[in-house]
């Protein structure tokens, strides 16, 4: 049921004058936190203009501008005299009647096959049975994100959909962009890209650029609840990897922010900078957070609580090394059924890769340096390769 968002300013009221202005790339980067998190859903009503304008102390004109860029963007749609609406995080073009039609119809089916007790590769296996069609074998997603994220998502794919989607791991940021460029040229079937709020800037330029399907992760609200900050007391968590362990720390400070609930720790007011790669503390007033390798900093929760929150991948390692003392709780990792049916309806209807626009891409990457005239010439003669290997069977 689509909802009114009363307030896009962090703590649901109006920003201070001592606030730094708030443009386009922040205003957008908050709609896609809140997806994340499960607070926005498609179809609710944003802001006005007026109370947009009051609530970031910026003009009606500059406000009315922030709104029309991200129509554009494709992130809101704007409905005479009905207001400004938020639309599907993502999703790249307009699904049409008919695939939504045909899509509405497959899970209907599913959701009743399921119901007496056939699974979904056993419904699948009846339908290829009656239509003599093959599975997609020209089709692949592409994770961008850390590698402890890239497993922990693949494993709960795998667990709610009951049969492997192909999918590859794309490292995100300025340093590992030559090579996801590369790979994005090379793999043709590669055909969609799955990402959190976190990397949704570079993810939505990529999928531009090569004409991709783009889906933004949403949790459910269980595993959204992790990073909500504790109303008492401090939070504790452990990761596998120190990338991960970042991402962590950065989005539930970005969380406090939000809720209009700040810590006094400079970094946590800019939650960007933690995932900048410059050394800096992953411990704040409300949440503690260590990779596996970090054993000055698991020491120091051992000493500081009795529970600790742990990556799924590293859960039962921890309790072994704890035994009784420690309670471990393996952090939720569930995506909302909305997340599911986006990640299914792509790799129904994904539209094809065009072998022009690869090329295009290619030359123009050659041109600003990032890839070498070897890769495009690859590019161009068909050949693909994967840079990093793509998801197993589980």
């Amino acid at each position: 049921m689509p909802r009114q968002i009363k307030s896009m300013a962090p703590g649901g009221g109006n920003l201070s004058e001592n606030d730094e202005p708030r443009g386009l790339p922040w205003l957008a980067s908050e709609l896609q936190f809140e997806f994340y998190l499960g607070k926005l859903s498609e179809g609710d009503r944003l802001p006005s203009v007026r109370k947009l304008a009051q609530q970031l102390q910026i003009s009606p004109t500059t406000a009315l501008d922030l709104y029309k860029r991200l129509e554009a963007e494709g992130l809101v749609e704007g409905k005479e005299r009905s207001g400004t609406f938020f639309k599907q995080a993502g999703l790249s073009g307009d699904r049409t009647a008919r695939e939504c039609a045909v899509f509405e119809l497959l899970l209907a089916t599913a959701r009743r096959v399921a119901l007496l007790g056939t699974s979904p590769r056993e419904f699948a296996g009846l339908l290829l049975r009656l239509t003599g069609a093959e599975p997609r074998t020209d089709f692949r997603f592409g994770f961008l994100s850390y590698r402890e994220s890239y497993e922990i998502f693949t494993k709960e794919l795998y667990s709610r959909l009951q049969f492997e989607v192909p999918t590859d791991l794309l490292i995100p940021g300025p340093a590992a962009e030559p090579q996801v460029l590369e790979h994005l040229i090379r793999c043709r079937p590669l055909r969609c890209l799955i990402t959190t709020f976190l990397h949704a800037a570079q993810a939505v330029r990529l999928a531009r650029r090569f004409n991709l399907g783009l889906v933004l992760l949403r949790l459910d609200s269980s595993a959204a609840s992790i990073f909500e900050p504790p109303e008492t007391g401090k939070r504790y968590l452990v990761m596998r990897d120190a990338d991960c362990a970042r991402a962590m720390r950065a989005v539930i400070c970005r969380t406090c922010v939000r809720r209009g609930r700040p810590c006094s720790e400079k970094a946590c007011a800019d939650p960007e900078s933690i995932l900048g790669g410059a050394p800096v503390s992953l411990s704040c007033e409300r949440v503690r957070v260590a990779s596996l390798a970090d054993e000055e900093a698991l020491r120091d929760i051992e000493n500081e609580t009795n529970e600790i929150f742990a990556s799924p991948l590293i859960a039962e390692q921890l309790r072994v090394r704890y035994g009784t003392t420690k309670t471990v709780v393996p952090l939720p990792t569930a995506l909302s059924g909305q997340t599911i049916e986006d990640i299914y309806f792509e790799y129904l209807f994904g539209p094809p890769r065009s072998r022009a626009g690869d090329a295009l891409s290619a030359e123009n990457s050659m041109r600003a340096g990032r890839l070498s005239a070897a890769t495009v010439a690859s590019a161009t003669s068909g050949k693909t390769r994967t840079w990093i290997q793509g998801s197993s069977g589980h």
